[in-house]
């Protein structure tokens, strides 16, 4: 609940988190009232490449589902102490995107569970009879691309680019946000259910266009609400995102960059030669037509889709496309 001067020093003082309901019907983080104790997890779901991130280096992507806990001070929730390693999804690739709910569903059971039952704790330090605990997942804090998945919308780059509101790609241009309209939480569920319901892969492509919807296995959490409860990873988007593109791209310190800039095949790949490239790559191509694709491109695509590429530490375009046409 926001507090009385407006001002929101942490996660808990937002509307969001007060507005969760227990399974009794009542605000879950209700300020110490009850004796049993109420915890509001953040869950976090990430890639990284155990071989490093060197540019020149192999490209695998192991996952980890990690969780932390708000309810301390800001100054203690992401210590490594207090970080909770909830499991890890094995590589070499991510999951696709009707894969991914294979890995929250046993975590959904627990905080299901939680949410109704509780969990009892036969003694505490200030508890020597025991006390009861019970848990919710209030937010979710990852990537664009992750979060695109676990919520089961649409990517950035689908018609359906926005997860909160209609506006569609062709409006992308369109600043006058008092005319967008915002997804509500009856909309995204409707359309989950319908997509989860349908029987075949055509259903599901047709469902899916229409609505930038897939279904999650977080909407099984009777609280859960995509619309409000997933927030922008500072992390990926400033330091990983505009700080890494203004560095690399634009200044050019990157030594390597720097060098394959001035071949002119490095350029960065703007968004609408990906999409280019995705065209063409699910168009029946050739190797003819793919070797109208800059390297560039195809190194995007190579990771777009998770192809493992030979142990080459510099893959040559010959072999980018070999391995696109095979998978």
């Amino acid at each position: 609940m926001v507090s009385n001067d407006l001002q929101i020093w942490d996660m808990k003082d937002g509307m969001a988190i007060g507005e969760i309901l227990g399974s009794d019907g009542k605000p879950f983080i209700d300020g110490l009232k009850r004796i049993n104790l109420r915890l509001a997890w953040s869950l976090s779901v990430d890639w990284f490449n155990p071989y490093g991130n060197k540019t020149s280096g192999k490209k695998k992507s192991i996952g980890s589902i990690a969780m932390g806990l708000p309810n301390p001070p800001p100054s203690l929730q992401y210590k490594a102490e207090n970080i909770y390693l909830v499991g890890i999804i094995p590589g070499p690739r991510e999951p696709a995107l009707d894969e991914i709910n294979h890995f929250p569903h046993p975590v959904v059971d627990f905080f299901l569970s939680s949410w109704k039952d509780g969990t009892w704790f036969t003694k505490t330090v200030k508890h020597a009879t025991g006390r009861l605990s019970r848990s919710v997942i209030a937010v979710t804090v990852n990537d664009l691309p992750t979060a695109r998945k676990l919520a089961g919308r649409a990517g950035p780059t689908a018609n359906q680019m926005c997860g909160l509101c209609w506006l569609m790609k062709s409006d992308i241009i369109d600043f006058d946000c008092e005319r967008w309209t915002r997804r509500t939480l009856e909309e995204h569920k409707a359309a989950a259910e319908e997509w989860k319901n349908a029987e075949t892969k055509a259903s599901h492509n047709k469902i899916f266009k229409q609505h930038g919807v897939r279904w999650s296995e977080l909407l099984r959490l009777p609280y859960w609400d995509p619309t409000r409860f997933i927030v922008i990873d500072g992390m990926h988007n400033l330091f990983l995102g505009l700080v890494q593109h203004h560095f690399r791209d634009l200044i050019v310190i990157d030594k390597q960059a720097n060098k394959e800039l001035r071949k002119g095949n490095h350029r960065p790949v703007n968004l609408k030669e990906l999409e280019k490239g995705i065209q063409t790559l699910t168009s029946n191509p050739t190797v003819s037509t793919m070797t109208h694709l800059r390297v560039a491109v195809l190194e995007a695509l190579v990771q777009e889709y998770g192809v493992e590429l030979s142990s080459r530490t510099h893959p040559r375009k010959k072999d980018m496309i070999e391995a696109l046409l095979v998978s």
